[in-house]
């Protein structure tokens, strides 16, 4: 039991981390693409012309 409260634990750390690094437009769309919200990013590049 306890090794798994330690590997949520460490989970939620490094996620913390990685967010800081990401720039909030970039880590609202992570949030919306990960509950299905929001398009991928590919799809929303419009064609090259």
């Amino acid at each position: 039991m306890a090794q798994l409260v330690l590997g949520l634990l460490a989970d939620v750390v490094f996620e913390s981390v990685a967010a800081m690094r990401r720039s909030l437009p970039a880590e609202v769309n992570r949030y919306l693409e990960g509950r299905g919200l929001a398009q991928d990013r590919a799809a929303r590049r419009a064609p090259a012309r």
